[in-house]
């Protein structure tokens, strides 16, 4: 199972999104469908997870304007995937900050957690400071869902 997280990205706010096997993409016209398959494209390209560029060979997302209005501080994207077990063990998830600088989207603070640990990650100009969680949310997860684990992950660990 995959579950996107996105908030502040071309009109969507805090919204999860399960996938399974099979899923359909209905509803009417600017209501957001293409947006979620760009950025499905765009996190499936091996070459973003080392740019975090929103463009490809096949879909440009454009500026950050574009992407989310100018005046946001930040838009955050965020996936959970589960190693096809359902228990918090095969559970893994990133979430990521982004914010403005001349124009385009700068990946500012992710984080990156399992059933054991979770790594936090702040990016500026000066310096990359990390903080390890070693065991922070093992006791919670014990009987979270994999979107209440993703949840957890957005609210008491990134949004602080």
């Amino acid at each position: 199972m995959i579950i996107l997280y996105i908030d502040n990205f071309r009109g969507f706010k805090k919204t999860y999104i399960p996938f399974k096997e099979v899923n359909f993409l209905v509803g009417e016209n600017s209501t957001g469908k293409t947006s979620i398959l760009s950025l499905i494209n765009i996190l499936s390209d091996h070459l973003f997870w080392r740019t975090t560029a929103f463009s490809n060979d096949t879909v440009n997302l454009g500026s950050y304007a574009e992407i989310t209005d100018p005046k946001t501080k930040h838009f955050t994207i965020g996936m959970l995937t589960t190693s096809g077990k359902d228990t918090p063990k095969g559970l893994n998830a990133i979430v990521m900050k982004f914010i403005q600088k001349g124009g385009i989207p700068i990946l500012e603070e992710f984080i990156i957690a399992s059933y054991n640990v979770t790594i936090k990650v702040k990016i500026t100009p000066e310096v990359i400071l990390f903080k390890s969680l070693v065991d922070k949310l093992k006791e919670d997860l014990k009987t979270k869902s994999p979107l209440e684990f993703l949840k957890l992950i957005v609210t008491r660990v990134f949004e602080k």
